[in-house]
């Protein structure tokens, strides 16, 4: 090859290489601003000595041992479910694997729970040398899953106390609406989304294949539905199971919402909306008992998290070797 092609080759591989956006200052200041105005308007709204009562009351090391086993249950059955999905489009992995990758992958999530499952996508398409379109598409599915495991949590929800909790079942209609819309695609496999490489995995996967990989995905929201219900008994706020099916899963798909790091003041604020009622006797009390679950509960996975998430990174150098990529 001659200096010129050498040359000319190196340029052109340059100018395909995309190139990372410059993100500005406020971009990256606005969650941690909007945390803080969150919390404040909490905050705002509660006693400061009922708040701190509300803690003092709380089995803390019945609360922090609770928190231990939910983050080491709830990490394993995410893995497992990953890991079903990645062994069925991208190349053979283990459950222990992915219980090391997503672990680490706990670091970049504190930030923001779609930056920590795009480094997940990042560093296993490194290791398996795969293409990072096919590895964002096997993500897709993981994604998919996901919300069609915590749609049948509000299905649940809507035939228990639907008319109790305003507003629950048009939501859930609309969402199946959706979800029955995605399942022709699906079938369908019209050819100007089935040619693309990001959804590729999608519909190789098909319809019976996704089913499959979603009851896989059931055990995982299942424990991050109880890890997300079960704090406030804790702190004197008992939601019945009816209820809880049709108003835990919105607090958990705000939790995924990138506004704020780990969820802090976003959290807070729907759940001062949605649960203080739950609380029995003195409003004023239930409102800081509802603040005091959601940010201690937030702080204890906080403080259980970035230790094992710096672990299970170092683990995850060791463990998987980087694959050529394709």
């Amino acid at each position: 090859m001659s200096e010129a092609e050498s040359t000319g080759g190196e340029r052109a591989d340059q100018e395909s290489a995309p190139v990372a956006p410059t993100v500005p200052i406020w971009r990256r200041a606005l969650p941690f601003v909007t945390a803080v105005v969150l919390l404040a308007w909490v905050f705002s709204g509660i006693d400061w000595s009922q708040f701190v009562a509300a803690i003092e009351r709380t089995n803390i090391l019945g609360f922090a041992a609770f928190g231990i086993v939910f983050s080491v249950v709830l990490l394993l059955a995410d893995a497992f479910a990953t890991a079903s999905v990645y062994r069925a489009t991208i190349a053979e992995v283990t459950t222990a694997d992915i219980f090391v990758v997503r672990g680490a992958s706990y670091l970049p999530t504190m930030l923001n729970y779609h930056l920590g499952i795009a480094w997940m996508t990042w560093f296993m398409a490194k290791v398996k040398g795969a293409s990072l379109w096919r590895m964002s598409g096997a993500t897709l599915i993981v994604y998919a899953t996901t919300f069609g495991a915590l749609y049948v949590l509000g299905v649940v929800g809507a035939i228990l106390a639907g008319e109790r909790v305003q507003g629950l079942v048009p939501v859930v209609v609309g969402i199946g609406v959706a979800a029955v819309g995605y399942l022709a695609v699906l079938t369908w496999k019209p050819r100007f989304l089935t040619e693309r490489k990001l959804l590729s995995p999608l519909f190789e996967t098909g319809v019976v294949g996704q089913l499959g990989l979603f009851s896989r995905r059931l055990p995982h929201v299942a424990v991050l539905f109880v890890g997300t219900w079960v704090p406030f008994e804790f702190f004197g706020v008992h939601i019945p199971v009816a209820e809880a099916f049709g108003l835990i899963p919105v607090l958990m798909l705000v939790l995924a919402i990138p506004l704020a790091p780990q969820g802090f003041g976003t959290r807070d604020a729907v759940a001062l909306l949605l649960l203080s009622s739950f609380y029995e006797g003195d409003p004023a009390a239930g409102r800081a008992a509802v603040a005091a679950c959601t940010i201690s509960w937030g702080v204890l996975l906080t403080l259980i998290q970035l230790p094992l998430s710096l672990t299970l990174m170092a683990a995850a150098q060791k463990r998987m070797k980087p694959a050529e990529a394709s």
